[in-house]
């Protein structure tokens, strides 16, 4: 699995592909987030047939943290879901796995760091 980001002229964003050959090949790309609210920093996470990215927004003058899982190694993916939507400029978000649940992690200045349960 990977994600990246491409600032090129025509076809930007964040995108996602797979490899089911161990990086031979991969999967046509598809678009993650929105380009137009600035979506940013990506983070991927798997755990059996699930995969989870999130990734950063900003939309109407608030910072946005964005979700989206696939149940079947990245075949299709259920619809984006806000995690959380915060005034000040967070770190860049971070997906964590324990090996049971998916986890999306964050930090915004003088705050306590932020983990919440994706699943």
């Amino acid at each position: 699995h990977a994600v990246w980001f491409d600032n090129a002229e025509k076809n930007h964003g964040i995108f996602y592909a797979n490899s089911s050959n161990a990086g031979q090949s991969f999967s046509r790309p598809i678009h993650v987030g929105s380009y137009k609210n600035k979506a940013s920093h990506a983070d991927i996470a798997t755990l059996a047939n699930e995969v989870v990215i999130v990734w950063q927004e900003y939309a109407y003058s608030h910072y946005q943290m964005w979700m989206m899982k696939s149940v079947d190694r990245g075949k299709n993916w259920e619809q984006p879901l806000l995690v959380t939507e915060v005034a000040a400029k967070p770190d860049y978000p971070f997906v964590l796995t324990d090996g049971k649940l998916f986890y999306a992690s964050w930090h915004l200045p003088g705050q306590p760091y932020s983990l919440k349960i994706l699943n």
